[in-house]
C-alpha cells in the first residue's frame, strides 16, 4: 500500500467497464485511508497535481482525513514537517487554474486548519499563514481567503475534540487578529471591486471571522467594510449569490450583536443600516424575488431575536425601538407562508419575555404596547392558514402546508395570552360576522385559529364561544369537507367547558355522530368524541350504541386504512366506549367488554390458526373491499383489545370492587375467597390471554407483531391486578420458549413489568429467574457480535429495565444466580452508549445497586447477597468508574452526562476511601491517552470537587464542567 503506483492504478480500475474491477479498486482505496501509508504515499501523490487530477483530489482529501481521524499515529516530532509539507503544496497551487484546482485548495486549506487545531505550541500561526500568501496575486489571494475562512470554521466545528481550553486560546488568537483580517479584507476588495468571485468569498470569510465573542468590534463598526455590506442591502439588482452571502454575514454580525454590553457601538451601526432597507423589502416583494427576500427576512429576523430582549425591557435606548418588530411583521405580511415560519421563534421568544416580567409595574403598559402586534400577527396567520378553495378533501397531515398551520397554531398559543384569549374570539368572531360573503376557506381559518387558543377558556366564561358552537351547528352536512373536518377539531379543544352545559354538551355530540357518513371525518371525529368522553363519559352512556354503530360504520367504509383505523381505536381507546364501562357494576362490565372483544379474539384465533397450518390469509392488494384487507393482520385486532383495556380502569380501581371492598374491611388474602371482590373479567381474560399467546407463537417471526401482543399483553395483566397472578407462569413460560429462537426486545420489556408486579410471589419467582437467566444469555449473544451493544440499544435499554426491576423486587434471588455477574459486566461496556433509554437503564441498574448495597448497611448487613454484591463493586469498581468518565466525556451526549455523575456520587457514597484511588487512577489514564484535555490543576479540582460532592447535583456539575475540556 505504500506505493504510489498502485493508487494510480486503483483510480485506472475506477474507469473500467467491468463492475468487478470497480468494486475492488473501491474497497482497496478505502482500506488504503484506513493505513498508516497513506500519510506518506499521499504526500507524494500532492507531488505531482498533473498526473491524475482524481488521484490529487483523492489524496488531499486523505490527508485531511488522516488528521482528523488518524492523528495519533503520527509521531510528535513529525508535526512540523507535515505543516511545511502542507504549506508547500498550497504554495504549488498558486500560479494554478483556482477553479479547477478549488477542491484541492479546499482540502489541504482544512487539513491545515485541523493540524494546527491540534498543535497548542504554534503561537502566532495565523499571522504566519497570511504573511506567506499575502503576495498580491490572484492564486495568493485565492489560497489566503480559503485559509483564513476554514480556521474559525473548523473551530466551530464538531469534527475535532479540542475542549474549552484549546478552543478559548484559538479564540483569543483569533480575536487578536480580527482587526487585521478585516482591513486585509477591505484591501483584497479594493483590488478589484467587480471580481464577484472574490467578493463573495471575502463575504464568506467576514461571515465566519465575525461570530467569536472574543472580538473587540469597534473597529468593524466603523470600518469601511461594515458600510459596504449595509449599502450592499439595498442593492437590488446585485447577483443573487452575492447578496445571500452578504445577508449571511450581516445575521452573523447581529447575532454576535445580541451582547450589546460588549459590542455597543456594533449594535446601534447594524440597527440603522437595517432600517434603512424597509423601502428594499418592498420593491423586493413587488418584484417578487424570493431569493433576495428571503435573505434579507433573515437579517430582519436575526436583528429582531439579538434586541428582543431590550426591546422587552423598555429601557429607553435607542435599541428598544419598535421598528425591529414592524420590520418583522413585513415579514409575515408576506404572502409566501415559508418566510412566515422563520418568524416563529420570535413570537415565541417575545412571549416568554414578557411572561417572565408579570410581576413588573410597567407590565399592563408593556401588554398593551406589544398587544397592537400581535393582533396584526394573528390576522396574519388567519390568511395564511385558509385553505385553496379549490382544495378537494380535507389536507393531508404530512403535507407541507399542514405541517405549516400547526406550527402556526402552536405560535397562536405561545402569544394569546399578550391579546387575551376572548378578546382574540371576539375579534376572530368580529371578523365572521363583518362579513356576510365570507367563503367557506375563510371560515375554516376562523374557526382553525380560534381551536387553538380557545382551551384556555374557563368554565365561568360565556363570551363569544356559544357563538362558535352554533355557527358550527348551523353548518350543513353538505359544507367543505375541509370546514366540516375543522369544526369536528374546534368541538373537542375544550371539553372541560361543557361541565354543567348538558344542552350544549348533548348538542355537540350528537352533531359530532352526524359526521359519521363522512368517511373523511370519522378520525377527527372520533377523537374529539374521545375528548369529550374522557371527562363527560357519565352523562354520555346511552350513546354506547351510537358508538358502536359508529364503529361498525368505518368498518364498512370503501377506503379502509390506517387513517380509519386511528379512527376506530380513538373511539375504543380514547375514552370513548371503554369509557362507558368505567365504574359500572361488573356484570355489566364484562358483558360489553364481550361485545367490544369478541370480534378481535375470534379473528386473532381464526388468523394464528391459519398461519400456525401453513396456510396464512394472504393480504392481496386487489382485493376491492378495503375492509377485508386491512382485518387480515393481526395488529388491528391486538391493537383494539389494547386499546379496551388500556383505557378500562383496573378492577381494584372501579367503583364496584372499591364499594364491596370496604364493606368487607378487605384484605388481599379476600380476593380469593368472596366473590364480589373477585375480577369479573377473568374467564374473558383467559379467553383474550389465549388468544395472545396464540398469537406470539403463529407469528414470532414478526417483530412487530410480537411487539403489540406483548403491549396488549401488559395492558390485560394491569386491569385485573394481583388476580392476573394465574396467567404469570404461563406468560414466563411462553417468553422463555419463543425468546431464545426470536428475541425480541419487547419481551424483555414484558419480562419487566411481570417481575415488577409479580417477583414478590415465592410460587412465580423461581419461574421468573429463569426466564430471566434465558433472556440474559441469549441478549449476551447479540452484544457480543462487532458493535453489538450499539446495534441493538433497544435490546439493552429492555435487558436492563428487566435487572433494575430483579434488584427492587428480589435484590437476595438476583445476586445469588450467575446471570447477575454478567449483566454487571456486560453493563459497564454499556455505559458508552449513546441511547437515552439505553443508557439510562443501564445507568439506573447501577444506581439501584448502590442503593440496595447502601440499605443493607445500614441494616446493619443482613442482607444475604451482600457480600456478591460487595466483590462485584471490589473486582470492577475501577472499571466502573473509568467507564463513567469516559462514557461521559467521549461518547455520550450531553443530557446522559448527568446520569454518569450520579453513578459516580452514589459510588463515593457507599465506598469513599475506594471511590477515591479509582478516580485518581482514571484521572491518570485519562491524562497518558489524550494529548488535549484538561489541565493537571483542573483535573485535580474535579477530583476534589466530586469527592467531597455533599448533593449529586454537585458531582454531575463536576463532571459537566471537565467535560468541557474534552469537546
Amino acid at each position: 500500500m505504500d506505493n504510489i503506483d498502485n493508487v494510480y492504478q486503483a483510480f485506472d480500475c475506477l474507469s473500467s467497464q467491468d463492475t468487478d474491477q470497480r468494486h475492488a479498486a473501491d474497497k482497496w482505496l478505502l482500506e488504503f485511508q484506513r493505513s498508516i501509508h497513506a500519510w506518506s504515499t499521499c504526500d507524494k501523490l500532492l507531488n505531482d497535481t498533473e498526473r491524475n487530477y482524481s488521484a490529487t483530489v483523492f489524496a488531499a482529501q486523505t490527508m485531511r482525513r488522516k488528521i482528523l481521524m488518524d492523528f495519533n499515529e503520527l509521531p510528535q516530532d513529525n508535526y512540523d514537517s507535515l505543516r511545511d509539507s502542507l504549506i508547500n503544496h498550497l504554495k504549488r497551487l498558486e500560479p494554478l487554474d483556482p477553479v479547477h484546482y478549488g477542491t484541492v485548495v479546499t482540502q489541504l486549506a482544512l487539513a491545515l486548519a485541523d493540524l494546527y487545531l491540534q498543535v497548542p505550541e504554534w503561537i502566532g500561526f495565523i499571522g504566519h499563514i497570511v504573511n506567506i500568501f499575502a503576495t498580491g496575486t490572484p492564486g495568493g489571494i485565492n489560497i489566503m481567503l480559503s485559509l483564513l475562512t476554514v480556521f474559525p470554521e473548523e473551530l466551530q466545528g464538531k469534527d475535532l475534540r479540542l475542549g474549552a481550553n484549546r478552543r478559548e486560546a484559538v479564540q483569543a488568537e483569533l480575536a487578536g487578529n480580527f482587526n487585521i483580517v478585516v482591513n486585509l479584507l477591505t484591501q483584497v476588495l479594493n483590488i478589484d471591486p467587480n471580481n464577484t468571485s472574490i467578493a463573495k468569498k471575502v463575504l464568506q470569510c467576514i461571515n465566519v471571522w465575525v461570530n467569536n465573542p472574543q472580538n473587540k468590534t469597534e473597529g468593524f463598526a466603523a470600518s469601511p467594510l461594515l458600510q459596504n455590506m449595509l449599502q450592499l442591502l439595498n442593492e437590488t439588482n446585485v447577483q443573487t449569490d452575492i447578496y445571500q452571502a452578504n445577508c449571511e454575514a450581516i445575521s452573523s454580525t447581529a447575532f454576535l450583536a445580541e451582547d450589546t454590553r460588549n459590542h455597543y457601538q456594533l449594535a446601534i451601526t447594524l440597527q440603522q443600516g437595517i432600517f434603512a432597507t424597509a423601502q428594499t423589502f418592498q420593491t423586493l416583494m413587488a418584484s417578487e424575488d424570493f431569493d433576495k427576500l428571503a435573505s434579507l427576512s433573515r437579517v430582519y429576523i436575526e436583528l429582531a431575536e439579538s434586541f428582543l430582549e431590550e426591546i422587552v425591557n423598555h429601557t429607553g435606548g435607542p435599541l428598544c425601538d419598535l421598528r425591529t418588530i414592524e420590520l418583522v411583521l413585513m415579514v409575515v405580511n408576506y404572502h409566501d407562508y415559508a418566510l412566515v415560519e422563520l418568524t416563529f421563534n420570535i413570537w415565541y421568544r417575545l412571549s416568554e419575555f414578557i411572561f417572565q416580567v408579570t410581576e413588573d409595574v410597567n407590565y399592563a403598559a408593556l401588554m398593551d404596547s406589544f398587544r397592537p402586534y400581535i393582533e396584526k400577527y394573528i390576522l396574519a396567520l388567519h390568511r395564511h392558514c385558509q385553505i385553496d378553495v379549490d382544495q378537494d378533501g380535507i389536507l393531508d397531515e404530512k403535507d407541507d402546508f399542514s405541517q405549516f398551520r400547526n406550527a402556526a397554531s402552536d405560535s397562536i398559543k405561545d402569544v394569546s395570552f399578550i391579546m387575551g384569549t376572548i378578546a382574540l374570539l371576539k375579534r376572530i368572531l368580529k371578523l365572521i360576522q363583518d362579513n356576510p360573503s365570507i367563503t367557506w376557506s375563510e371560515l375554516e381559518s376562523a374557526l382553525f385559529i380560534v381551536s387553538a387558543v380557545v382551551n384556555n377558556v374557563t368554565n365561568t366564561q360565556e363570551e363569544a364561544l356559544p357563538d362558535f358552537l352554533h355557527i358550527i351547528f348551523s353548518l350543513p352536512l353538505n359544507s367543505h369537507v375541509s370546514l366540516l373536518n375543522t369544526g369536528a377539531e374546534f368541538m373537542g379543544s375544550f371539553p372541560e367547558w361543557f361541565e354543567d352545559r348538558n344542552q350544549l354538551l348533548n348538542h355537540s355530540f350528537r352533531w359530532l355522530l352526524s359526521l359519521c357518513e363522512h368517511e373523511e371525518l370519522i378520525k377527527t371525529t372520533a377523537e374529539s368524541i374521545d375528548a369529550i368522553c374522557k371527562i363527560h363519559y357519565m352523562f354520555l352512556r346511552e350513546y354506547f350504541p351510537a358508538l358502536m354503530t359508529f364503529l361498525r360504520s368505518m368498518e364498512r367504509a370503501h377506503n379502509y386504512g390506517p387513517r380509519m383505523e386511528q379512527a376506530a381505536q380513538a373511539i375504543i381507546r380514547y375514552f370513548s366506549c371503554a369509557a362507558l364501562l368505567n365504574d359500572l357494576p361488573g356484570a355489566d362490565i364484562v358483558q360489553q367488554l364481550e361485545v367490544l372483544c369478541d370480534d378481535s379474539v375470534r379473528n386473532l384465533n381464526e388468523l394464528s390458526n391459519a398461519n400456525r397450518n401453513g396456510a396464512p390469509i394472504v393480504f392481496n392488494e386487489d382485493v376491492p373491499d378495503a375492509w377485508k384487507k386491512a382485518k387480515s393482520d393481526p395488529l388491528i385486532w391486538l391493537d383494539r383489545i389494547t386499546s379496551v383495556f388500556k383505557t378500562l380502569k383496573p378492577w381494584n380501581s372501579q367503583k364496584a370492587f372499591q364499594v364491596e371492598h370496604a364493606r368487607h374491611n378487605g384484605t388481599p388474602a379476600m380476593l380469593e375467597t368472596i366473590p364480589e371482590l373477585q375480577v369479573p373479567w377473568l374467564d374473558l381474560g383467559r379467553k383474550i390471554w389465549n388468544a395472545i399467546s396464540s398469537t406470539i407463537e403463529a407469528y414470532q417471526d414478526s417483530s412487530r407483531i410480537v411487539e403489540h401482543a406483548c403491549r396488549c399483553s401488559r395492558y390485560l395483566i394491569r386491569s385485573m391486578g394481583m388476580q392476573s397472578v394465574r396467567f404469570v407462569n404461563d406468560l414466563a413460560t411462553l417468553i422463555v420458549k419463543v425468546y431464545d429462537a426470536q428475541p425480541h426486545s419487547c419481551f424483555l420489556y414484558l419480562a419487566s413489568v411481570i417481575v415488577d408486579e409479580y417477583a414478590v410471589f415465592d410460587s412465580v419467582l423461581p419461574y421468573l429467574l429463569e426466564m430471566g437467566g434465558v433472556i440474559a444469555r441469549r441478549s449476551f449473544q447479540l452484544f457480543a457480535k462487532p458493535n453489538g451493544l450499539r446495534d441493538n440499544p433497544d435490546t439493552v435499554d429492555d435487558l436492563f429495565r428487566l435487572a433494575i426491576r430483579f434488584v427492587q423486587k428480589s435484590p437476595a434471588a438476583f445476586f445469588s444466580i450467575e446471570f447477575s455477574k454478567e449483566l454487571f459486566q456486560c453493563g459497564i461496556h454499556a455505559l458508552e452508549v449513546d441511547h437515552s433509554e439505553a443508557h439510562r437503564s443501564v445507568t439506573k441498574f447501577f444506581t439501584e445497586t448502590i442503593e440496595a448495597v447502601r440499605m443493607a448497611k445500614q441494616a446493619g448487613g443482613q442482607y444475604p447477597a451482600l457480600d456478591a454484591v460487595e466483590l462485584l463493586f471490589t473486582q470492577y469498581g475501577e472499571e466502573l468508574v473509568w467507564y463513567c468518565l469516559s462514557g461521559a466525556l467521549f461518547f455520550v451526549s450531553h443530557p446522559l452526562r448527568k446520569d454518569l455523575g450520579e453513578v459516580l456520587f452514589e459510588l463515593n457514597r457507599v465506598y469513599p476511601e475506594r471511590f477515591s484511588n479509582w478516580l485518581r487512577n482514571g484521572i491518570t489514564r485519562l491524562q497518558s491517552e489524550r494529548r488535549l484535555g484538561a489541565t493537571p490543576a483542573q483535573l485535580e479540582t474535579y477530583h476534589a470537587r466530586t469527592i467531597s460532592a455533599s448533593r449529586q447535583s454537585e458531582a454531575v456539575t463536576a463532571l459537566r464542567d471537565l467535560c468541557k475540556f474534552y469537546t
